[in-house]
């Protein structure tokens, strides 16, 4: 499996979900542990080795190795507005 590309507009928690070729069904991709991985986990461009499972009404595909570590999304943030420059002691 190799992640082409992820939307510009996908989030670090989106869900990562395979489509093949051109069809329009997504199949969840999960992790060793069966949990859904998501966007902060995979890289564009790169191979995973992964497994399919497959049902009578669809199927999940699962990655053989271990994805990329995720950020614990405590993300810094910025509000636009510069801070006050620091003030010099008076003697």
């Amino acid at each position: 499996m190799v992640a082409q590309a992820i939307p510009a507009t996908a989030t670090i928690n989106a869900p990562v979900v395979v489509t093949i070729g051109t069809g329009t069904q997504q199949y969840p991709l999960t992790n060793r542990c069966c949990a859904q991985l998501t966007a902060c986990a995979i890289r564009t461009r790169t191979r995973y080795a992964a497994v399919v499972s497959t049902s009578g009404t669809g199927g999940t595909f699962k990655l053989l190795g271990n994805a990329c570590p995720c950020p614990t999304n405590n993300l810094a943030s910025i509000n636009g507005t510069a801070p006050a420059a620091p003030t010099e002691p008076t003697a």
